[in-house]
C-alpha cells in the first residue's frame, strides 16, 4: 500500500511507522496517520497516509472500543463538525461518548463541490458510554527520563481506566487523547520501549512486540517520535489487566500488485491476523498483521471505491455497518488506486474486531 489517501490530512507527526526514516507532513483539525513518509489527504483507522516529523505536535484521533460480540452487532457512524478549541472537543467528545459513540478520527473529504469538509467521525459498535480526558503529555531532559516520565504518565492514567489514543491537535493546542470505557472494570499497565531503529520491522517483532504480547501487552504503536528535543523513537504496549488476551504479531512483504495484497489481507485474516499497518523497515515496505492469540477469529476483507464526500462516506459506511462490518479504512493499492476498505470479523470478541484509530485503541 502506498502512502498517499485521499480523506484524512494529518496534522504532524508524532506517529512515524518506519523503523528507518520518517517524512511529509500535514496540517488541519484532524487525526490519525499512516505508514511511511509523505503527505496524506486521506483515511483513519490503522490506516496509511502521511506521516512526518519530529515529534511532539500531532493529529491522530480516536481510540478503539472494547469490543462485544461480533455474532448480533450492527455497527453505526455519525460526522460532526469540527471544533475550533480544545474544551469545545472535549465537550463534544463526552456528548457522543454519553450516547454510546466513540471517537475514530478527523477526516478530510476532497469532492464536496461547496468545498473541501473537515468532519470528527465516530462509531457506535458497542452498549456502553465513554468519558474522555484530554490532558498534556510529559515531557523530559532527555532519552531515560522522557521514557520513565511518560511511562508512569500512561500507567497512571490506566489505573483510572483510560487507554491513550496519542496526541491529538486543535486549536493550535496539542493534547493526548484518552479514553475510558465506562461500562467496563479494566485497568490498563503501559510500557514504553525504546526502539533500535537500525533493526528491521521483523527483529523488533521476533525479539520485542511477540515476547511482550505473549504476556498480554497489545502494540499500540510501534514507533512513536519522542518531544522535541528528545531524539528517541519508542513503541508503546498497553495491557489489560482484566483481560486474559495474548496477542502475535507477523511481517509480511508487501505484494506487487493491487490482487496479490488483497488476497494477502484475507489469507491473513482467514488466519485471525489482522491487518495493522505498513512499514518501511530497510528500504522496503512490508505489512504488519496482529493476532489475538486467545480466540480463534477470522476477518474477511472486502473494499468499495473510495467515497469524497461526508455524506457519501456515511451512506456507505452505515450500509455495511448495519450487515456487522466494521471500517478498516482508505486505503491506496500497489497500483495508487484508493479504496474504502471494509472487514467482516467472525467469532470475535474485543477491540481487534472493531473499527479503530491509527494507534488500534
Amino acid at each position: 500500500m502506498k502512502t498517499k489517501l485521499h480523506r484524512l490530512k494529518v496534522l504532524s507527526a508524532v506517529l512515524c511507522v518506519t523503523l528507518a526514516a520518517c517524512g511529509g507532513g500535514g496540517d488541519g483539525n484532524g487525526g490519525g496517520s499512516g505508514s511511511s513518509g509523505g503527505t496524506g489527504n486521506s483515511g483513519n483507522t490503522s490506516g496509511t497516509g502521511g506521516t512526518g516529523g519530529t515529534g511532539g505536535t500531532g493529529g491522530t484521533g480516536g481510540t478503539g472500543g472494547t469490543g462485544g460480540s461480533t455474532a448480533t452487532r450492527t455497527v453505526m457512524f455519525e460526522a460532526t463538525p469540527v471544533t475550533g478549541t480544545s474544551a469545545e472537543f472535549l465537550t463534544q467528545l463526552n456528548g457522543q461518548g454519553a450516547r454510546g459513540f466513540r471517537f475514530v478520527s478527523g477526516f478530510y473529504f476532497l469532492g464536496n463541490p461547496a468545498g473541501s469538509e473537515q468532519k470528527g467521525v465516530y462509531v457506535k459498535d458497542a452498549q456502553t458510554t465513554y468519558s474522555y480526558e484530554l490532558p498534556q503529555e510529559p515531557g523530559g531532559a532527555d532519552v531515560q527520563a522522557w521514557v520513565t516520565a511518560y511511562e508512569a504518565w500512561l500507567n497512571s492514567h490506566g489505573a483510572r481506566g483510560f487507554v491513550w489514543g496519542g496526541p491529538y491537535m486543535v486549536g493550535g493546542q496539542i493534547h493526548a487523547l484518552m479514553r475510558k470505557d465506562n461500562g467496563s472494570s479494566s485497568t490498563f499497565s503501559y510500557k514504553v520501549v525504546v526502539v533500535d531503529t537500525n533493526a528491521s520491522l521483523s527483529a523488533f517483532v521476533q525479539n520485542q512486540a511477540n515476547p511482550l504480547g505473549a504476556d498480554g501487552y497489545y502494540l499500540a504503536v510501534p514507533a512513536y517520535l519522542g518531544p522535541f528535543g528528545v531524539s528517541s523513537t519508542v513503541a508503546i504496549f498497553r495491557k489489560d489487566l482484566q483481560g486474559s488476551a495474548r496477542y502475535g504479531y507477523e511481517v509480511l512483504s508487501n505484494p506487487a500488485s493491487d490482487g496479490d495484497l488483497v488476497a494477502q489481507i484475507n489469507t491473513e485474516g482467514a488466519r485471525g491476523y489482522r491487518f495493522k499497518v505498513p512499514f518501511v523497515s530497510g528500504g522496503t515496505q512490508v505489512n504488519l498483521y496482529e493476532k489475538d492469540l486467545s480466540q480463534s477469529s477470522t476477518f474477511r476483507f472486502y473494499d468499495f471505491a473510495s467515497q469524497q464526500t461526508s455524506a457519501g462516506f456515511l451512506t456507505q459506511a452505515n450500509a455495511e455497518g448495519q450487515k456487522g462490518s466494521s471500517l478498516m479504512g482508505a486505503y491506496g493499492l500497489p497500483s495508487g488506486t484508493i479504496r474504502d476498505f471494509y472487514f467482516e470479523p467472525a467469532s470475535c470478541t474485543g477491540f481487534l474486531c472493531d473499527t479503530r484509530s491509527l494507534f488500534g485503541l
